[in-house]
């Protein structure tokens, strides 16, 4: 009897053993005819892996080896849209779409300044911004010169002192120009030049407290020698009212705005500076006219919430 036990359970533990490895092997038969055509390796190689995982794993190795057999079977890397509409070109090019127009894209350069400590990466943005020279890209550079690398901050010195330079030499010359010309209607589109110049000064933010009043009165000063050529006098009177509106004469900023409007200056252009005027003057309900003349404030994203706000309301 005594002998008869041990028999017994070393039968048992046989049995269970050879059970084991029965399922094991037809549970990795199943796994590998499911898994055969998802993975490019050699049936038997698939095989040997399952097998070995569910001989050292007994028992939990069945539900794990199905349900990991089941999802990778049926797991797809890209999914394709079943209904496909066709694309109408003409129903998108009709409706009204924002349109963006970004060289650089001033958030990230913006970005860039504020937050990255690589110098590498603002010297990269300074690079571009010097070969697009914009109104909104000045003050990011100005703000560089306040940069902890001597670098950047040298740099951002060399290009506003570089494009203040290249613009008082343009001023100079035309103004040699302007002194030797002796055609009256020659003088006066040489001095339309000269207003404009001089009023590149204050827009790009050159300028300052002391030399602002200066030219300021250099720029009208030109301008009423340049109205005296008709065929420009649309875009002096344009400046003119700009000129006006910045030193907040707003009356008179509307009558030249208005002239340049009869000087054919399309409403498009006009309208924003007297609209402008109206929200400085708190002429409110003069203002949605004015816009709704404006033809692409809703398709532009610049303008699309001025639009909203004022128009739509």
């Amino acid at each position: 009897m005594q002998d008869f036990i041990p028999l017994f359970l070393a039968f048992e533990s046989n049995k269970i053993i050879y059970g084991h490895l029965f399922i094991s092997t037809i549970i990795s038969i199943f796994a590998t005819l499911v898994l055969k055509n998802r993975y490019n390796i050699q049936i038997y190689k698939l095989f040997l892996v399952i097998f070995a995982f569910n001989v050292f794993l007994p028992i939990l190795s069945y539900i794990i080896t199905i349900f990991l057999s089941s999802i990778l079977a049926y797991t797809e890397d890209k999914r394709y849209l079943k209904k496909i509409k066709k694309f109408n070109i003409d129903e998108f090019l009709n409706n009204k779409f924002p349109i963006v127009n970004r060289v650089f894209g001033e958030a990230t350069v913006t970005n860039i300044s504020n937050n990255t400590n690589s110098s590498a990466q603002k010297m990269k943005s300074l690079v571009f911004l010097s070969n697009n020279p914009d109104k909104k890209n000045f003050p990011i550079i100005k703000k560089l010169l306040s940069d902890k690398d001597n670098e950047v901050r040298l740099f951002s010195f060399s290009l506003l002192n570089s494009f203040e330079n290249e613009l008082s030499s343009k001023i100079a010359s035309k103004l040699e120009e302007f002194k030797s010309e002796k055609d009256e209607k020659k003088r006066s589109i040489i001095a339309g030049e000269l207003a404009h110049l001089n009023w590149d000064f204050i827009y790009y933010g050159f300028s300052n407290l002391e030399s602002e009043g200066l030219l300021i009165e250099n720029t009208e000063h030109f301008l009423n020698i340049a109205l005296k050529n008709e065929e420009e006098k649309g875009m002096q009177n344009l400046l003119l009212g700009k000129v006006q509106l910045y030193k907040k004469d707003y009356n008179n900023a509307t009558k030249s705005l208005k002239l340049a409007i009869s000087h054919g200056v399309k409403k498009s252009i006009v309208n924003f500076y007297l609209a402008e005027i109206a929200y400085e003057k708190r002429a409110y309900l003069e203002i949605k006219p004015l816009l709704k003349e404006i033809k692409t404030i809703e398709t532009s994203i610049m303008t699309a919430p001025i639009h909203k706000q004022w128009v739509l309301t």
